[in-house]
Protein backbone atom coordinates (compact mmCIF):
# COMPACT_ATOMS: atom_id res chain seq x y z
CA UNK A 1 0.00 0.00 0.00
CA UNK A 2 1.43 3.47 -0.82
CA UNK A 3 2.52 6.10 1.57
CA UNK A 4 0.03 8.78 -0.31
CA UNK A 5 -2.80 6.50 0.01
CA UNK A 6 -2.32 5.59 3.92
CA UNK A 7 -1.59 9.46 4.32
CA UNK A 8 -5.08 10.23 2.38
CA UNK A 9 -6.86 7.94 5.08
CA UNK A 10 -5.57 9.32 7.70
CA UNK A 11 -6.55 13.06 6.47
CA UNK A 12 -10.10 11.85 5.38
CA UNK A 13 -10.94 10.00 8.85
CA UNK A 14 -9.57 13.36 10.80
CA UNK A 15 -11.53 15.82 8.17
CA UNK A 16 -14.53 13.99 8.26
CA UNK A 17 -14.44 14.00 12.16
CA UNK A 18 -13.98 17.85 12.30
CA UNK A 19 -16.64 18.41 9.40
CA UNK A 20 -19.26 16.32 10.94
CA UNK A 21 -18.93 17.97 14.65
CA UNK A 22 -17.50 14.29 16.20
CA UNK A 23 -14.52 16.18 16.81
CA UNK A 24 -15.50 19.86 17.79
CA UNK A 25 -13.40 23.06 17.77
CA UNK A 26 -10.58 22.72 20.44
CA UNK A 27 -10.99 19.49 21.00
CA UNK A 28 -7.28 17.91 20.58
CA UNK A 29 -6.75 15.44 18.02
CA UNK A 30 -5.27 11.92 18.57
CA UNK A 31 -1.49 12.02 19.25
CA UNK A 32 1.11 11.07 16.69
CA UNK A 33 1.76 8.03 18.88
CA UNK A 34 -2.34 6.88 18.74
CA UNK A 35 -2.83 7.47 14.98
CA UNK A 36 0.47 5.47 14.31
CA UNK A 37 -1.39 2.59 15.84
CA UNK A 38 -4.49 2.82 14.55
CA UNK A 39 -3.63 3.24 11.04
CA UNK A 40 -0.46 1.18 11.15
CA UNK A 41 1.77 3.84 9.47
CA UNK A 42 4.97 5.44 10.32
CA UNK A 43 5.81 8.56 12.18
CA UNK A 44 6.57 10.76 8.30
CA UNK A 45 3.36 9.03 6.91
CA UNK A 46 1.15 10.97 10.34
CA UNK A 47 3.11 13.86 10.42
CA UNK A 48 2.32 14.55 6.58
CA UNK A 49 -1.45 13.91 7.05
CA UNK A 50 -1.39 16.54 10.08
CA UNK A 51 0.35 19.21 7.97
CA UNK A 52 -1.65 18.83 5.27
CA UNK A 53 -5.28 19.27 7.56
CA UNK A 54 -3.21 22.44 9.19
CA UNK A 55 -2.88 23.71 5.46
CA UNK A 56 -6.33 23.17 5.20
CA UNK A 57 -7.23 25.25 8.17
CA UNK A 58 -8.84 22.43 9.94
CA UNK A 59 -6.28 22.10 12.63
CA UNK A 60 -3.81 24.04 14.56
CA UNK A 61 -0.69 23.14 16.23
CA UNK A 62 -0.71 23.78 20.41
CA UNK A 63 3.47 23.81 21.02
CA UNK A 64 3.86 21.36 23.40
CA UNK A 65 0.53 19.59 23.88
CA UNK A 66 0.27 18.53 19.81
CA UNK A 67 -2.85 19.51 17.59
CA UNK A 68 -6.43 21.10 18.46
CA UNK A 69 -9.51 20.87 15.61
CA UNK A 70 -9.74 25.32 14.29
CA UNK A 71 -12.68 26.47 14.07
CA UNK A 72 -14.39 25.76 10.87
CA UNK A 73 -14.48 28.90 8.52
CA UNK A 74 -17.96 28.09 7.27
CA UNK A 75 -19.66 27.18 11.13
CA UNK A 76 -21.19 30.15 11.14
CA UNK A 77 -22.97 30.27 8.01
CA UNK A 78 -26.81 29.46 8.02
CA UNK A 79 -28.58 28.59 4.48
CA UNK A 80 -32.58 28.86 4.14
CA UNK A 81 -33.48 25.66 2.96
CA UNK A 82 -37.03 26.80 1.30
CA UNK A 83 -37.69 23.14 0.50
CA UNK A 84 -40.49 20.62 0.69
CA UNK A 85 -40.02 18.71 3.73
CA UNK A 86 -38.80 14.80 3.11
CA UNK A 87 -42.06 12.82 2.80
CA UNK A 88 -42.32 8.84 3.80
CA UNK A 89 -44.39 8.16 0.84
CA UNK A 90 -42.96 6.73 -2.84
CA UNK A 91 -44.69 10.03 -4.48
CA UNK A 92 -41.83 12.36 -3.73
CA UNK A 93 -39.38 10.33 -3.20
CA UNK A 94 -37.75 12.10 -6.20
CA UNK A 95 -37.39 14.91 -4.43
CA UNK A 96 -36.54 13.03 -1.13
CA UNK A 97 -33.14 11.85 -3.23
CA UNK A 98 -32.54 15.93 -4.11
CA UNK A 99 -32.69 16.79 -0.40
CA UNK A 100 -30.40 14.17 0.82
CA UNK A 101 -27.57 15.51 -2.22
CA UNK A 102 -28.38 18.82 -0.35
CA UNK A 103 -27.80 17.49 3.12
CA UNK A 104 -24.97 16.09 1.87
CA UNK A 105 -23.08 18.90 0.32
CA UNK A 106 -23.77 20.78 3.09
CA UNK A 107 -22.06 18.88 5.75
CA UNK A 108 -19.26 18.59 3.54
CA UNK A 109 -19.09 22.45 3.42
CA UNK A 110 -19.61 22.87 6.93
CA UNK A 111 -22.75 25.00 6.42
CA UNK A 112 -25.81 25.21 8.73
CA UNK A 113 -29.43 24.62 7.17
CA UNK A 114 -32.57 25.84 8.70
CA UNK A 115 -35.80 24.23 7.15
CA UNK A 116 -39.07 26.58 8.11
CA UNK A 117 -42.15 24.89 9.09
CA UNK A 118 -43.82 26.64 6.37
CA UNK A 119 -42.05 24.40 3.89
CA UNK A 120 -44.12 21.48 4.88
CA UNK A 121 -47.19 23.62 3.02
CA UNK A 122 -46.16 23.37 -0.62
CA UNK A 123 -47.99 20.22 -0.71
CA UNK A 124 -50.76 22.90 -0.79
CA UNK A 125 -49.74 25.19 -2.91
CA UNK A 126 -50.22 27.83 -4.17
CA UNK A 127 -52.51 29.11 -1.42
CA UNK A 128 -49.42 29.34 1.25
CA UNK A 129 -47.21 31.14 -1.50
CA UNK A 130 -47.22 34.41 0.63
CA UNK A 131 -46.30 32.29 3.42
CA UNK A 132 -43.37 31.19 2.06
CA UNK A 133 -42.10 34.58 0.63
CA UNK A 134 -42.96 36.62 4.91
CA UNK A 135 -40.58 33.32 5.84
CA UNK A 136 -38.13 33.77 3.72
CA UNK A 137 -38.10 37.97 5.04
CA UNK A 138 -38.28 36.70 8.49
CA UNK A 139 -34.81 34.22 7.97
CA UNK A 140 -33.03 37.13 6.38
CA UNK A 141 -31.30 38.72 9.62
CA UNK A 142 -30.44 34.77 9.99
CA UNK A 143 -29.20 33.51 7.02
CA UNK A 144 -26.83 33.99 3.98
CA UNK A 145 -28.83 32.62 0.81
CA UNK A 146 -32.07 30.53 -0.01
CA UNK A 147 -32.29 27.60 -1.75
CA UNK A 148 -35.85 27.61 -3.35
CA UNK A 149 -38.66 24.56 -4.31
CA UNK A 150 -39.18 24.15 -7.89
CA UNK A 151 -43.07 24.75 -6.29
CA UNK A 152 -42.35 28.59 -6.00
CA UNK A 153 -43.31 30.71 -8.59
CA UNK A 154 -41.31 33.55 -10.31
CA UNK A 155 -43.29 35.83 -8.54
CA UNK A 156 -42.28 34.91 -5.45
CA UNK A 157 -38.99 34.27 -6.04
CA UNK A 158 -38.64 37.40 -6.96
CA UNK A 159 -40.44 39.17 -4.58
CA UNK A 160 -37.36 37.32 -2.04
CA UNK A 161 -34.54 38.35 -4.25
CA UNK A 162 -36.04 41.80 -4.04
CA UNK A 163 -36.53 42.15 -0.73
CA UNK A 164 -33.58 40.44 0.90
CA UNK A 165 -30.67 40.57 -1.50
CA UNK A 166 -29.19 37.24 -0.47
CA UNK A 167 -28.16 34.96 -3.44
CA UNK A 168 -30.96 32.23 -4.17
CA UNK A 169 -30.44 28.91 -6.01
CA UNK A 170 -34.02 27.30 -7.49
CA UNK A 171 -33.71 23.57 -7.37
CA UNK A 172 -35.54 21.48 -9.69
CA UNK A 173 -36.75 23.55 -12.29
CA UNK A 174 -35.33 26.10 -14.58
CA UNK A 175 -36.24 29.54 -15.22
CA UNK A 176 -36.44 32.79 -17.01
CA UNK A 177 -35.39 35.28 -14.32
CA UNK A 178 -32.02 36.31 -13.95
CA UNK A 179 -31.24 33.41 -10.99
CA UNK A 180 -28.74 30.53 -10.45
CA UNK A 181 -31.42 27.03 -11.23
CA UNK A 182 -29.80 23.17 -10.80
CA UNK A 183 -32.25 21.40 -12.70
CA UNK A 184 -32.66 18.01 -15.28
CA UNK A 185 -32.57 18.39 -18.34
CA UNK A 186 -36.09 16.59 -18.87
CA UNK A 187 -37.00 18.58 -22.35
CA UNK A 188 -33.29 16.79 -23.45
CA UNK A 189 -34.05 13.41 -21.55
CA UNK A 190 -37.34 12.97 -23.22
CA UNK A 191 -36.18 13.65 -26.52
CA UNK A 192 -33.60 11.21 -25.93
CA UNK A 193 -36.07 8.82 -25.18
CA UNK A 194 -38.44 9.84 -27.86
CA UNK A 195 -35.79 9.20 -30.31
CA UNK A 196 -34.60 5.41 -29.38
CA UNK A 197 -38.05 4.32 -29.07
CA UNK A 198 -38.35 5.42 -32.78
CA UNK A 199 -35.41 4.02 -34.13
CA UNK A 200 -36.75 0.79 -32.38
CA UNK A 201 -39.78 1.13 -34.38
CA UNK A 202 -42.37 2.23 -32.07
CA UNK A 203 -44.96 3.87 -34.10
CA UNK A 204 -47.81 4.74 -31.63
CA UNK A 205 -47.00 6.49 -28.34
CA UNK A 206 -49.09 6.83 -24.96
CA UNK A 207 -47.94 9.34 -22.44
CA UNK A 208 -49.05 8.28 -18.62
CA UNK A 209 -49.28 11.59 -17.38
CA UNK A 210 -49.30 11.28 -13.37
CA UNK A 211 -51.77 13.73 -11.49
CA UNK A 212 -49.11 15.96 -9.74
CA UNK A 213 -48.51 19.43 -11.88
CA UNK A 214 -45.13 20.25 -10.66
CA UNK A 215 -42.77 22.43 -12.68
CA UNK A 216 -40.49 19.12 -13.76
CA UNK A 217 -43.98 16.98 -14.91
CA UNK A 218 -45.76 19.54 -16.84
CA UNK A 219 -42.11 20.40 -18.56
CA UNK A 220 -41.51 16.52 -19.19
CA UNK A 221 -45.11 16.93 -20.36
CA UNK A 222 -44.40 19.85 -23.03
CA UNK A 223 -41.62 17.77 -24.07
CA UNK A 224 -43.24 14.99 -25.45
CA UNK A 225 -45.81 16.84 -27.54
CA UNK A 226 -42.91 19.11 -28.99
CA UNK A 227 -41.78 15.09 -29.61
CA UNK A 228 -44.16 14.03 -31.25
CA UNK A 229 -44.70 17.12 -33.37
CA UNK A 230 -41.13 16.99 -34.40
CA UNK A 231 -41.68 13.55 -35.72
CA UNK A 232 -44.42 14.43 -37.61
CA UNK A 233 -47.02 12.58 -35.53
CA UNK A 234 -50.57 13.69 -34.92
CA UNK A 235 -53.24 12.65 -32.55
CA UNK A 236 -54.17 9.24 -34.04
CA UNK A 237 -50.47 7.74 -33.51
CA UNK A 238 -49.27 10.24 -29.93
CA UNK A 239 -51.67 10.45 -26.77
CA UNK A 240 -51.45 12.22 -23.48
CA UNK A 241 -53.54 9.95 -20.50
CA UNK A 242 -53.89 12.94 -18.02
CA UNK A 243 -55.26 11.81 -14.17
CA UNK A 244 -58.56 14.17 -13.82
CA UNK A 245 -57.34 14.83 -10.37
CA UNK A 246 -53.93 15.24 -8.23
CA UNK A 247 -52.37 11.97 -6.70
CA UNK A 248 -51.82 8.50 -8.29
CA UNK A 249 -53.42 6.77 -10.57
CA UNK A 250 -57.26 5.73 -9.87
CA UNK A 251 -59.28 1.97 -11.91
CA UNK A 252 -60.74 5.30 -14.14
CA UNK A 253 -57.41 6.25 -15.13
CA UNK A 254 -56.22 2.50 -16.03
CA UNK A 255 -59.47 1.33 -17.79
CA UNK A 256 -58.89 4.41 -20.35
CA UNK A 257 -55.34 3.48 -20.73
CA UNK A 258 -56.11 -0.46 -21.46
CA UNK A 259 -58.73 1.06 -24.11
CA UNK A 260 -55.68 3.38 -25.42
CA UNK A 261 -53.99 0.37 -26.27
CA UNK A 262 -56.91 -1.48 -27.98
CA UNK A 263 -57.13 1.28 -30.21
CA UNK A 264 -53.94 1.15 -31.01
CA UNK A 265 -53.91 -2.30 -31.92
CA UNK A 266 -52.79 -3.32 -35.69
CA UNK A 267 -51.10 0.33 -36.24
CA UNK A 268 -47.75 -0.87 -34.88
CA UNK A 269 -45.61 -1.44 -31.89
CA UNK A 270 -46.83 0.70 -29.00
CA UNK A 271 -45.00 2.20 -26.30
CA UNK A 272 -46.13 3.95 -22.84
CA UNK A 273 -44.03 6.88 -21.79
CA UNK A 274 -44.67 7.01 -18.10
CA UNK A 275 -43.85 10.73 -16.52
CA UNK A 276 -42.47 9.19 -13.66
CA UNK A 277 -41.15 5.50 -12.45
CA UNK A 278 -43.94 5.05 -9.78
CA UNK A 279 -46.13 5.63 -12.46
CA UNK A 280 -44.32 2.96 -14.58
CA UNK A 281 -44.38 0.50 -11.96
CA UNK A 282 -48.29 1.01 -11.25
CA UNK A 283 -48.88 0.08 -15.34
CA UNK A 284 -46.81 -2.64 -15.55
CA UNK A 285 -48.63 -4.13 -12.58
CA UNK A 286 -52.08 -3.18 -14.26
CA UNK A 287 -51.22 -4.22 -17.59
CA UNK A 288 -49.67 -7.78 -16.69
CA UNK A 289 -53.00 -8.56 -14.10
CA UNK A 290 -54.97 -7.96 -17.23
CA UNK A 291 -52.97 -10.43 -19.07
CA UNK A 292 -51.25 -7.89 -21.39
CA UNK A 293 -47.44 -8.98 -22.13
CA UNK A 294 -44.62 -6.68 -21.87
CA UNK A 295 -42.92 -6.17 -23.94
CA UNK A 296 -45.14 -7.92 -26.76
CA UNK A 297 -48.29 -5.99 -26.35
CA UNK A 298 -46.40 -2.73 -25.29
CA UNK A 299 -43.81 -1.52 -24.74
CA UNK A 300 -43.28 1.26 -20.69
CA UNK A 301 -40.42 3.12 -20.16
CA UNK A 302 -40.23 5.52 -17.02
CA UNK A 303 -38.48 8.59 -15.99
CA UNK A 304 -36.43 9.43 -12.62
CA UNK A 305 -34.42 6.16 -11.95
CA UNK A 306 -35.52 6.42 -7.92
CA UNK A 307 -34.88 3.18 -6.23
CA UNK A 308 -38.71 1.71 -6.20
CA UNK A 309 -38.53 2.15 -9.90
CA UNK A 310 -36.04 -0.82 -9.99
CA UNK A 311 -38.71 -2.84 -7.97
CA UNK A 312 -40.37 -3.99 -11.24
CA UNK A 313 -40.49 -7.33 -13.31
CA UNK A 314 -39.53 -7.01 -15.85
CA UNK A 315 -36.75 -5.20 -15.18
CA UNK A 316 -37.56 -1.34 -16.36
CA UNK A 317 -36.55 0.73 -18.81
CA UNK A 318 -35.99 4.49 -17.62
CA UNK A 319 -34.14 7.90 -17.73
CA UNK A 320 -32.15 7.91 -14.35
CA UNK A 321 -32.00 11.50 -13.10
CA UNK A 322 -29.09 12.02 -10.32
CA UNK A 323 -31.16 13.41 -7.88
CA UNK A 324 -28.25 12.93 -5.14
CA UNK A 325 -25.77 15.11 -7.52
CA UNK A 326 -28.20 17.80 -8.38
CA UNK A 327 -29.19 18.14 -4.59
CA UNK A 328 -25.29 18.59 -4.11
CA UNK A 329 -24.75 20.53 -6.93
CA UNK A 330 -27.81 23.43 -5.85
CA UNK A 331 -25.52 24.00 -1.91
CA UNK A 332 -22.18 23.75 -3.50
CA UNK A 333 -23.63 26.96 -6.05
CA UNK A 334 -24.99 28.39 -3.33
CA UNK A 335 -21.77 28.01 -0.80
CA UNK A 336 -19.25 29.69 -3.91
CA UNK A 337 -22.44 32.34 -4.08
CA UNK A 338 -21.90 33.34 -0.21
CA UNK A 339 -18.01 33.09 -0.42
CA UNK A 340 -17.87 35.21 -3.77
CA UNK A 341 -15.99 32.34 -5.18
CA UNK A 342 -18.03 31.74 -8.22
CA UNK A 343 -16.44 32.72 -12.00
CA UNK A 344 -18.91 30.67 -14.19
CA UNK A 345 -21.51 33.56 -15.27
CA UNK A 346 -24.14 30.61 -16.19
CA UNK A 347 -27.42 30.66 -14.84
CA UNK A 348 -28.59 27.46 -15.70
CA UNK A 349 -27.21 24.25 -14.32
CA UNK A 350 -28.72 21.00 -16.20
CA UNK A 351 -27.49 17.68 -16.07
CA UNK A 352 -29.19 14.86 -18.81
CA UNK A 353 -30.64 12.44 -17.53
CA UNK A 354 -29.42 8.61 -18.33
CA UNK A 355 -30.89 6.18 -20.79
CA UNK A 356 -31.10 2.84 -18.22
CA UNK A 357 -32.62 0.15 -20.66
CA UNK A 358 -34.15 -3.10 -18.85
CA UNK A 359 -36.65 -5.61 -19.98
CA UNK A 360 -39.30 -3.89 -20.64
CA UNK A 361 -39.18 -2.48 -24.39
Amino acid sequence: MSRQHLYSRIFDDIKGKIVSGEIHAGDYIPPISALRNTFGVSHITVLHALKELAAEGLIAKDPGCGYVAAELPNSNIYVGCLLRSNSVSGRDQYFNEIISGVQNAALTAGVNMVFPYSSAMFPSFPKFQQEIVRTALQMKSLVKGYLLDEWLSDNSISEIVKATGRPVVLVNRPTQLPVHAVCSDDRGGIRKMFQTLRSMKYECFIYADSGWKTPSQLERRAAFSASAADSGMGEDRAKILSSASPGLPDSAYFNELRRRLRDFSGKGRTVIMASADVIAKMILDDLQENGFSIPGDAGVTGFDGVALGQMTTPALTTLKVDTVSLGETAMRLLCNLIRGNLTDSTLKHQQMPTLMFGDTI
